[in-house]
């Protein structure tokens, strides 16, 4: 069976198509961050990228009326997934080099970050 992510681009309502084709968790100083390795069906110079996450936790706010009612929910904290951005492309010709140097990219993050 065909792939059909290498024909969803041809279809007007995506302007890009990509698929996670590998995931990685890491730790660093007590931080969770996802790296998911993406191969892109455009035509690119790299046909995978790689993308970052941060795990943190939010506190979330019911949205309620000016005057609370009894048993109204209150705040509770939320773990979620934030957009953790690399300072510049992270690109790969095959899965394993995007992913080396999504690793690189993050541990030297950490290195040049202030303490």
């Amino acid at each position: 069976m065909p792939n059909p992510l290498k024909h969803a681009q041809e279809v007007d309502a995506f302007s890009e198509v990509y698929q996670v084709v590998r995931t990685a968790v890491v730790v660093m100083d007590e931080q969770t961050y996802r790296i998911e390795v993406l191969k892109g069906y455009a035509t690119t110079a790299a046909p995978y990228t790689a993308r970052c996450w941060v795990q943190q936790h939010v506190t979330v706010s019911p949205t309620a009326p000016a005057t609370p009612r009894k048993g109204a929910r209150k705040d509770e904290s939320v773990t979620m997934w934030v957009d953790h951005p690399f300072p510049s492309p992270v690109e790969g010709k095959r899965p394993n080099m995007a992913l080396t140097q999504a690793l690189a990219c993050l541990a030297e993050q950490r290195a040049s970050a202030p303490t």
